[in-house]
């Protein structure tokens, strides 16, 4: 199930391929997302800013990488090893989903390119 969860930068969870029974238990069950209208746009976040959370963990990534890559240093062997200490840690720090998630994209990524 784990394996389906995915993570938009402005913090929304969503699923892929799309599980309409698991998106039913975010949104309505859990609402991991925060209150949502009847379109399914955000018109509130969590009690404890989850999605607020999920967003800066996603940007920080983001702009990490993008750093390392201004320095000709983004392979994927760093990349792996970053993903590596965050799963072999022995307390994950907050977010480390939506850490992972952004750094196994992009580690397929420069995989696919041969970096």
């Amino acid at each position: 199930m784990m394996d389906k969860i995915c993570y938009m930068s402005d913090g929304t969870i969503y699923t892929q391929p799309h599980d309409e029974q698991l998106e039913n238990d975010i949104n309505k069950v859990l609402c991991l997302n925060g209150k949502l209208d009847r379109n399914g746009n955000r018109i509130a976040d969590t009690s404890t800013e989850i999605v607020r959370g999920r967003r800066e963990a996603y940007r920080w990534c983001r702009n990490f990488l993008s750093e390392l890559n201004r320095k000709n240093k983004c392979t994927s062997a760093i990349v792996k090893k970053m993903m590596d200490e965050i799963k072999n840690a022995e307390e994950r720090k907050e977010y480390a989903g939506v850490i992972l998630f952004y750094l196994n994209k992009k580690y397929n990524q420069l995989v696919k390119q041969g970096v």
